[in-house]
């Protein structure tokens, strides 16, 4: 059978069934790719338009730098932009910041000076080492809330001289230090509220000492707190100096105090709470009150050991028999307990006042069956409103009947530090808001004047805020025309509620009401410009408590002129269509 093979010549080619072939010459070449060079010429476009598109594209999706390391400062160590020296990033830290101090460059020979409220953090109290090098003082401190952590202390100058320094300055806090081979470990003067805790104070003239100042009119120094330390081998383990200076209201408990050749000397001191301390083997007596120009009165000692202290001196009263000594055990008391209640029958004379006398001696170590407290409850709101604040109670029980401190975490990164003492089953109460919504845990502990803690007990706090708007309304619409939306807001504690209205062209309606939380409130407006255009409007309540955005998108019709845009992209890309012509083989 024979086939008609159908022959057509168009624009110098020839086609012969399905087969296309090329004149040239007077000789025909077939172009066996023709659909290849068609999709090669439709890549060629979509190129030279993609080189449009993804500048654009790529300056809205480019990758922020990660984020910076905030309010830590580093020193010491290997990583990249650390600190040389502990005052080198002190004058660069901001007040909250937190310098942490490395030990693989220790020890530090330096003289530290904080004037502005950070926290000081070491890597490992026993290794992270600032020396003085047996000059002036180590670490002084003029700034309230002020905390130290982790460090060794050592070898500051002579008379006058300490390892830390705190002066005029409150709210400081220095914990977990071993402050050793100093003139004095620690010195606090004509300063308030401030806390030494679970320190090793060792080898030094004075372990801690509360100074006089200079000032023409006495200042009152009140509840600092020496807490829980290890005080041993100094000349003077704690003294309250006398002088133009009042000190009243501190609390020295749970410490060890021990070796010292004084354990306690307190001069024109007076209402302080010495309790559950160990005062054992000092040279000179355990605890001396002394007298200078009135001010050594109102003390209580309670629930103290004193042991083996100054010979026949465990203790020296010249207060004038205004101090408190009940509650103590005292090693060498003769006394008998003949009911068994736990307390001698006949007081223990204290030495220097006739007056002065331990009524109800304990037969056995104070603390000998000591039980940690109960843990606290804990009660207020469990849902509260983004930037208000409620209040939270917090209740402890000690079955010895110990002084209780309390420790409460916030859920929000903050927390109140170590508050109290406070009497065994008496309620405590904060205040405490949250700015962002979410879920927190609350948590607190409590711990006894031993140093004894309890488990934490917790709740959660779910932290709301005015909802988003609810915009109802056109999502397309003509230029010029008036449209009406609607906005809804709730307020979770249902107060009163403004609005504030971004219409996306460039207006707005500022804030505005007050509405009652749900009620719909409605709103007008127009555009003059063909686009697409998102509405913004967020509310607040009467306490000015800002919620989040609520958003609406919508579209002014406009007709897309592809004529402009293939003009556009023959402006951009002039040499295109020769690159065509050439690759179809074709003239245009």
């Amino acid at each position: 059978m024979s086939i008609l093979v159908l022959n057509l010549c168009f624009k110098g080619y020839v086609f012969k069934g399905k087969q296309r072939y090329k004149i040239v010459k007077g000789e025909s070449k077939v172009d066996r790719n023709p659909i290849i060079r068609k999709c090669l010429a439709i890549g060629i476009i979509l190129l030279f338009v993609g080189t449009c598109i993804i500048p654009a594209i790529a300056q809205n999706t480019e990758k922020p730098l990660p984020a910076s390391r905030g309010n830590w400062l580093y020193v010491g160590g290997s990583g990249p932009g650390n600190y040389t020296t502990i005052q080198g990033a002190i004058n660069n830290a901001n007040v909250g910041d937190t310098v942490f101090v490395y030990d693989d460059s220790s020890p530090y020979y330096e003289h530290v000076v904080i004037n502005k409220s950070i926290n000081l953090v070491g890597e490992n109290k026993d290794t992270t080492v600032i020396d003085g090098n047996h000059t002036g003082d180590i670490i002084g401190i003029f700034a309230n809330i002020t905390s130290i952590y982790g460090f060794t202390i050592q070898n500051s100058g002579s008379g006058g001289t300490a390892g830390i320094e705190i002066y005029e300055s409150n709210f400081c806090y220095i914990s977990s230090c071993v402050i050793m081979n100093n003139y004095g470990g620690v010195f606090i003067g004509s300063s308030s509220d401030n806390t030494i805790t679970k320190c090793s104070l060792l080898n030094n003239h004075f372990g801690v000492l509360l100074y006089e100042t200079n000032s023409e009119e006495p200042v009152e120094r009140a509840g600092n707190r020496i807490l829980w330390n290890t005080i041993q081998y100094n000349i003077e383990g704690i003294d309250f100096a006398h002088g133009m200076a009042w000190n009243g209201g501190n609390v020295v408990m749970g410490n060890n105090i021990s070796c010292n050749q004084q354990g306690m000397g307190m001069i024109m001191s007076a209402s302080n709470e010495i309790a559950y301390n160990e005062l054992f083997n000092n040279e000179l007596e355990g605890i001396g009150l002394g007298m200078c120009d009135g001010g050594g009165e109102g003390n209580t000692i309670h629930r103290n050991n004193l042991i083996l202290n100054g010979g026949d001196t465990q203790a020296e009263d010249g207060g004038g028999g205004t101090n408190d000594w009940d509650y103590n055990h005292w090693s060498d008391y003769n006394g008998s307990d003949n009911n068994g209640d736990g307390f001698g029958d006949t007081p223990y004379s204290v030495a220097g006042d006739s007056n002065a006398k331990d009524n109800y001696p304990l037969m056995n170590l104070a603390g000998w069956n000591n039980q940690a407290p109960n843990k606290p409850t804990i009660s207020g709101s469990t849902e509260q409103e983004a930037g208000m604040s409620d209040m939270y109670y917090f209740r402890a029980v000690d079955s010895n009947g110990d002084k209780i401190f309390y420790y409460i975490d916030w859920g929000d990164g903050t927390n109140s530090g170590l508050i109290g003492p406070y009497s065994s089953n008496y309620q405590i109460m904060f205040w405490h808001g949250w700015s962002n919504p979410g879920f927190y845990v609350v948590s607190a502990k409590a711990i006894d004047g031993w140093g004894s803690e309890s488990t934490w007990s917790s709740i959660v706090v779910e932290v709301t805020t005015i909802t988003p708007p609810i915009i109802e309304g056109p999502v397309k619409g003509n230029v010029g025309v008036n449209y009406s939306y609607n906005f809804t807001s709730i307020d979770p504690e249902n107060h009163y509620i403004y609005y504030y209205i971004d219409w996306g062209d460039g207006s707005n309606n500022s804030w505005f009401g007050p509405y009652e939380s749900g009620q719909k409130i409605q709103a007008k407006h127009s555009w003059q410009k063909k686009g697409n255009y998102q509405i913004k409007a967020k509310a607040k309540d009467t306490y000015n408590n800002e919620g989040d955005w609520g958003l609406l998108r919508i579209s002014m019709p406009r007709t897309v002129s592809y004529h402009s845009l293939f003009m556009k992209f023959l402006e951009r890309f002039p040499h295109a269509f020769p690159i065509l012509r050439q690759i179809l083989g074709n003239k245009i």
